[in-house]
């Protein structure tokens, strides 16, 4: 993720800045594509369980109105599942 979009990891993971695109995808992506627990995901952004969904679901409504967006989120998904 911190490749795609020529920024950090810490910056990701740093809370506070609301149009962290790359935050909002790696929110997204980890909840649909893992099965790792809201609750360990939160952990790792150091937020409340409780928004990690409310993060992938707001990404999933923007998706269906930003086509893209929602080209560069199934072009992750498709190069992340493509590693496996």
């Amino acid at each position: 993720m911190a490749k795609r979009f020529k920024t950090g990891e810490q910056e990701i993971r740093e809370a506070g800045k609301r149009d962290n695109l790359a935050r909002k995808i790696c929110l997204y992506i980890l909840r649909r594509l893992t099965d790792i627990s809201n609750e360990d995901i939160a952990g790792y952004f150091e937020i409340g369980y409780t928004a990690v969904s409310q993060a992938a679901s707001r990404l999933k409504k923007e998706m269906k109105k930003n086509k893209g967006l929602k080209k560069i989120v199934h072009e992750m998904e498709k190069e992340l599942l493509s590693e496996e």
